[in-house]
């Protein structure tokens, strides 16, 4: 009855910072790999499969950089490159922005998603 999307950050994003994004902005003209071209053609049809009146109810979240306990990836691969001495520099001006969400955060996130997704409730198919 309730489908709470993982989708990403990623379906906004033009290759260019956002700061102080929020829900309302559009999705990414050109995205930047296919990941993010497949996340937001299933997050498109996530959200269009929402029907109250069928009690199907859709939502979607869009976390960023997911990490927690036995992360293979994220973690790991900021450890190595520190240990090789490739943290030594800084890629544009050093002012950017990066989210990273801890995967507790993100679980918890989409139980009240689900837990506040009903009928008439503003969430259902965003």
């Amino acid at each position: 009855q309730k489908l709470v999307l993982t989708s990403s950050a990623s379906v906004v994003f033009e290759g260019k910072d956002i700061k102080n994004g929020s829900e309302d902005l559009p999705y990414a003209q050109n995205p930047i790999d296919y990941y993010t071209e497949t996340k937001i053609l299933q997050e498109k049809e996530v959200l269009s499969a929402n029907e109250p009146q069928k009690d199907f109810l859709t939502a979607a979240i869009r976390p960023h950089g997911i990490f927690g306990p036995r992360d293979p990836q994220l973690v790991p691969t900021l450890v190595q490159a520190a240990q090789r001495g490739k943290m030594k520099f800084i890629i544009g001006d050093g002012k950017n922005l990066v989210d990273f969400t801890y995967v507790e955060n993100v679980v918890h996130g989409h139980i009240l998603a689900a837990e506040k997704l009903h009928k008439n409730s503003a969430l259902c198919g965003k």
